[in-house]
């Protein structure tokens, strides 16, 4: 195992582990916006579909 592949490697995970990771928090961040959304919905007694 050279150092250039040991190196290429490191670089492909930690750049598939960032891309999972904003992923991860777009998720998140969507999530938060729908429960918001329907607890504003359920605050003015809007039927929740």
């Amino acid at each position: 195992m050279n150092l250039f592949g040991t190196s290429w490697l490191l670089d492909r995970f930690s750049y598939w582990f960032h891309q999972d990771l904003r992923l991860t928090n777009l998720d998140m961040t969507f999530t938060l916006l729908v429960e918001n959304q329907i607890e504003r919905e359920s605050t003015y007694s809007f039927p929740v579909a």
